[in-house]
């Protein structure tokens, strides 16, 4: 039996529609700024820890040096942090959560949108009743995730129980949800960010080890966060483990934030080629049968400008992977996080890359058969589950 489970229920994989990848429907900022903050001394340890390690300080010099396009990248934890609440002036400032990701998710169907993957594991998102409020208010078929997020949000006590104990809650939140109301999570999603000894932290690869565990025995997909200061070896290490022991189907598999190379916070590689992105990292992962998210096409609010120079290297790699054979294993979406983002603001929340796909259409560098296996296909492949 093949199902997709959103927060509503059950449907068959047909019925997805146009979907988004990578969201945050009603996350909590300050949790998520908590976070973000309490993960910088790790994060910046990182950086400078190994071969290769600490490359975003050189970059810009690099680039003008030899004559490469798009801007460096910056990392500004505190300009992450300050983007995501809304202006005194805003009037959306007086709406409830629900009304305000209401109008977001309208704003989604409006450019086609009808379904969307929520991939904030708890403690970063809403109780599940209340994901299914927005879903049933909007009209989006909303899929939930049980997980892990980063070192920093999980509880210690459960780290010293092992990875036993870790897998055996995702499993028990697949099977129960959160007791809010009787809606289940549909998929499992987990995070990589933290380096110690040139290797993903201990913490982090058990909690990944846990994640991917459940993922196969209940059948779901997993999707795997990753940030600065991870590199390429340890990306491609974790697959090689995830797909070679641990037996994870790897079309089951997204490898998140793999267009960050860019955007500052989000850089993996800031060794990119001449035409502004890095295809090496992409198409390994694709050679193996892993999925790619290709999913920061959100932007800073009126920030038209810095957004173009940002975008035009992810269009590049996009139709590169295409050319390439590799086309469905591609992933969309915003990481849409905060109201500070939403349209609502002058923002794009999710409604960017619907925009974008249009355009390149229109430009004649994507053809609508491409256009179907991004926002439909293959979201519909990657989440559904068998059992």
């Amino acid at each position: 039996m093949s199902y997709i489970r959103t927060v509503c229920g059950d449907i068959a994989p047909e019925e997805l529609g146009y979907t988004t990848m990578h969201e945050h429907t009603i996350s909590n900022p300050r949790v998520l700024q908590t976070i973000l903050l309490k993960s910088m001394p790790d994060m910046m340890k990182g950086a400078t820890a190994f071969e290769g390690g600490a490359d975003i300080g050189r970059e810009k010099e690099r680039r003008e040096r030899e004559g490469i396009s798009g801007e460096a990248p910056e990392l500004s934890i505190q300009g992450v942090i300050n983007g995501m609440g809304l202006p005194r002036s805003n009037p959306a400032r007086k709406l409830s959560d629900i009304d305000f990701y209401v109008n977001e998710m309208k704003a989604f169907r409006e450019v086609g949108g009808q379904a969307l993957v929520d991939c904030s594991p708890m403690p970063t998102g809403a109780s599940l009743k209340v994901i299914r409020e927005l879903s049933e208010k909007s009209g989006v078929k909303i899929i939930s995730c049980a997980g892990y997020y980063t070192k920093a949000s999980i509880k210690k006590k459960y780290f010293k129980k092992g990875e036993g104990y870790l897998q055996e809650r995702v499993e028990q939140y697949l099977e129960n949800g959160d007791g809010s109301c009787d809606a289940r999570p549909g998929f499992v999603k987990c995070a990589i960010s933290v380096v110690e000894n040139e290797q993903i932290c201990p913490q982090e690869h058990m909690a990944v080890r846990a994640c991917a565990k459940a993922a196969k025995k209940y059948g779901t997909a997993l999707h795997i966060h990753t940030a600065f200061p991870i590199r390429k070896p340890l990306v491609l290490d974790l697959a090689r483990e995830l797909k070679d022991e641990i037996g994870i189907d790897p079309t089951k598999v997204v490898f998140c934030h793999m267009d960050g190379f860019n955007i500052g916070f989000g850089n993996l590689v800031a060794q990119i080629n001449h035409e502004g992105y890095e295809i090496d990292l992409p198409l390994q992962l694709a050679r193996m049968g892993f999925n790619i998210g290709m999913d920061t096409w959100g932007g800073k609010p009126g920030d038209d400008k810095g957004n173009s120079m940002e975008w035009e290297p992810r269009k590049k790699l996009l139709i590169e992977m295409f050319d390439r054979g590799y086309g469905d294993h591609i992933t969309l979406g915003h990481d849409f996080m905060s109201k500070g983002g939403g349209v609502q603001n002058g923002g794009f929340g999710c409604t960017m890359f619907p925009q974008m796909l249009r355009e390149m259409v229109a430009e004649g560098r994507l053809d609508e058969a491409a256009v179907h296996t991004l926002t439909i296909e293959t979201p519909a492949r990657i989440m559904r589950i068998e059992r």
